[in-house]
């Protein structure tokens, strides 16, 4: 006899709590990003201030889950899911939700992909979207972060801020349950700074 189980994924949560129990982080070098803090970020927005070195991008890294904390615990909470970066199994499960827009940086990939369109739609395939899903993700990503109009442009033909958009849609193209943006408008105008912040903040995420 023989038995076919089939695996059920887990709904994604419509939204995340971030919780940091004295959890700070000390680089190698012996510099310390975030001192021992107590936070819980669970607000639908929530923006970060601080000068350079006080310890933003440190503190976000945290969030995300691409720094450990080193002292302290961090958790990422969400629906009946308690997950603790510090647990691969956990830091899995937290890739899959949380989305990461770094400036205007973009995977490499995106560079030796024929057009962005392509690039993104081969992130996708990575988190098992089918084709038809792809493209209508696609398209209604690129005309919120008006990119619509260079989905066939090579990403290194792009401006900074259409760089700037492009990290940001690719953050949340697998639709994650929230997303962490460490200065998503570096470098860029006040107008290119002002579209960046609009398109983002306009986004129901």
């Amino acid at each position: 006899m023989g038995f076919f189980f089939q695996s059920k994924e887990l709904p994604r949560p419509a939204s995340l709590t971030f919780t940091l129990k004295e959890a700070g982080h000390t680089y190698d070098d012996g510099h310390v990003g975030l001192a021992p803090t107590m936070l819980t970020v669970s607000e639908q927005r929530v923006a970060v201030i601080g000068l350079n070195g006080a310890g933003k991008s440190t503190l976000l890294g945290l969030l995300d889950g691409s720094l450990k904390a080193n002292i302290g615990t961090v958790t990422v909470s969400g629906g009946s899911e308690q997950l603790n970066p510090a647990v691969k199994k956990d830091l899995k499960r937290i890739d899959d939700l949380v989305g990461k827009a770094r400036r205007e940086e973009i995977p490499n990939s995106f560079y030796r992909a024929a057009n962005i369109s392509e690039a993104v739609s081969e992130a996708l395939k990575k988190h098992k979207v089918p084709e038809s899903e792809r493209h209508a993700r696609i398209g209604n990503l690129f005309a919120h972060f008006n990119l619509a109009q260079v989905s066939k442009a090579k990403a290194s033909e792009l401006d900074s801020e259409k760089r700037h958009l492009l990290a940001i849609a690719a953050a949340l193209s697998f639709e994650p349950s929230a997303i962490v943006a460490d200065e998503p408008s570096k470098g860029l105008d006040e107008i290119g700074t002002a579209h960046v912040a609009k398109a983002l903040f306009s986004y129901n995420k």
